[in-house]
């Protein structure tokens, strides 16, 4: 026996309310199920609160043999639960032991004082919406059995911290993390781990999330409609071969370093509208692409500029290209004026001074005082200073 449970409509970043009454199969330890199939003893979980329903998009049929978690409400509190709450993997109803296979669409939708989740490894597909505006949640783990995660998962979360995805799911959907722009409250950052195997991001994946750090930009393939759109990323490092909308970082105004591939868009400053705090930018296109004279002129003063070594001089002959403060060459580059002499190339910064001299994190940090140093370093923007003298550099 296989129970059709209720389903999210969602149109763009509305969701609209639909009066879809359900009931579950039956209840056990707080939480509420229906039954997936009965002769492969699954049960997916739902949502009981059993009042309006908001629609989500028709799911995929259900594989026999798995049960799902779901929704069934009437008034659209999401209070049914709350504080610690812990999926079992299974559980036992009748006399029969059945396996929980799945979360259903809107599984613990607007669950507000719910603070952990703890979800099981028999869990195999996470339905539309499952967490959406759980504002008390701050940490959530997808178990690596999870396959399938699906859109608008940890929409408008505003506490949510800290994202352990699932090995076995490729795509970051459409709406996973983002945030609507009435969300005023937000955790300080969201950092999000074990993305190694994510290929491709949805529209409005991480729109507005206070997400600073991507970590795996290296096996990205494809990159939605805002994507990243008003989010608070630090550093973008686009891999060569990857498509991204043309929107997807417009408006990430805290932006300072910027990596592009031989295969960046031809009008690539369009990509990054309202991206003015860059401080660095690395592009590996030989033949120097078209800028946004606006946009140039907002970037290029202050912004180091390296490219490869071929394209020096054509890039600080190109139209708009020729503002940046410091073009520099992608291999190691040699700066040397009044006494200082600073090299930075791949993960290292070296310089030798005739007197003192200090290498600073954009932070302010002081990292290494002295005349001589040969420093390993992160991939960021540095400032050796001696006396009134401060050099910029980059360090890949």
């Amino acid at each position: 026996m296989k129970k059709r449970f209720s389903l999210f409509i969602i149109a763009s970043l509305s969701i609209s309310l639909s009066a879809l009454a359900q009931t579950n199969d039956f209840k056990v330890g707080g939480l509420y199920y229906s039954v997936l199939s009965e002769d492969n003893k699954t049960v997916y979980m739902e949502n009981g609160d059993k009042q309006m329903v908001p629609a989500l998009p028709q799911a995929p049929a259900k594989a026999a043999g798995e049960i799902v978690m779901g929704n069934s409400f009437d008034d659209y509190t999401g209070d049914y639960c709350e504080g610690a709450v812990v999926v079992p993997s299974t559980i036992e109803y009748d006399g029969v032991t059945y396996t929980v296979t799945e979360l259903a669409d809107g599984a613990f939708l607007r669950c507000a004082r719910m603070t952990s989740i703890t979800l099981p490894e028999t869990i195999k597909v996470i339905g539309p919406g499952a967490f959406y505006v759980c504002t008390g949640l701050e940490e959530i783990v997808f178990p690596n059995s999870v396959e399938s995660i699906d859109s608008f998962v940890c929409q408008s979360c505003t506490g949510l911290k800290k994202v352990v995805w699932s090995d076995a799911a490729t795509t970051i959907p459409d709406h996973a993390f983002g945030r609507y722009v009435y969300d005023t409250t937000k955790a300080d950052e969201l950092v999000i781990e074990n993305i190694d195997k994510v290929t491709a991001i949805g529209d409005y994946a991480f729109n507005d999330a206070p997400l600073k750090h991507y970590p795996a930009w290296g096996s990205l393939k494809s990159i939605g409609e805002c994507a990243f759109y008003g989010s608070e990323l630090e550093e973008v490092s686009i891999p060569a071969g990857c498509v991204f909308d043309e929107q997807a970082f417009n408006n990430c105004s805290r932006l300072k370093t910027l990596v592009l591939p031989e295969d960046c868009p031809e009008n690539v400053s369009e990509y990054f509208k309202g991206c003015n705090a860059i401080e660095a930018i690395s592009i590996a296109a030989v033949t120097p692409p078209a800028l946004n004279a606006d946009w140039a002129q907002a970037v290029a003063p202050g912004c180091v500029l390296e490219v490869p070594e071929e394209s020096v001089e054509l890039y600080r002959s190109a139209e708009y290209w020729k503002n940046f403060s410091e073009i520099i060459s992608s291999g190691v580059e040699v700066i040397s004026a009044e006494g200082l002499t600073v090299e930075s190339g791949r993960g290292r910064l070296s310089f030798s001074s005739r007197q003192e001299a200090k290498v600073f994190d954009l932070q302010g940090s002081l990292l290494y005082s002295g005349t001589h140093g040969d420093l390993q370093l992160a991939a960021g923007i540095y400032i050796v200073k001696r006396g009134n003298r401060s050099v910029k550099v980059l360090v890949k």
